[in-house]
């Protein structure tokens, strides 16, 4: 995958938060963050039962989340700082995503994000 295409993927995956889906996800992360917040999904996966995300949240938080029907089993929330010393030997292409994660935070790119209750 190219500079390009991660950086489209990461752009669109902003209104994801926004979804019905990710409804659970959202109210529990601004509570928990008690602030706005804009978010990029940098990995998603299916277990069984299970939906697995790593998302960026305001270029500040690495946040890992288990999801599963409709109910948050597991998240863990680190700054990026931290994420990134925990984590020096990630593979390549999710080290590049980061990456370009941080410079979408920095650039002038439409910021969608949603007001604490």
């Amino acid at each position: 995958m190219n500079e390009k295409e991660i950086k489209d993927n990461l752009i669109k995956s902003r209104y994801w938060i926004h979804s019905i889906q990710a409804k659970e996800i959202k109210n529990f992360l601004v509570s928990q963050l008690n602030t706005d917040i804009d978010t990029l999904v940098l990995h998603h996966h299916f277990g069984q039962n299970d939906e697995y995300f790593t998302l960026m949240v305001n270029g500040n938080f690495i946040i890992d989340i288990e999801y599963s029907e409709k109910t948050i089993v597991d998240c863990e929330i680190v700054t990026l700082e931290k994420y990134l010393v925990e984590n020096n030997k990630m593979p390549s292409l999710f080290r590049k995503t980061i990456n370009i994660a941080e410079q979408i935070f920095r650039c002038d790119c439409p910021v969608h994000t949603l007001k604490r209750k």
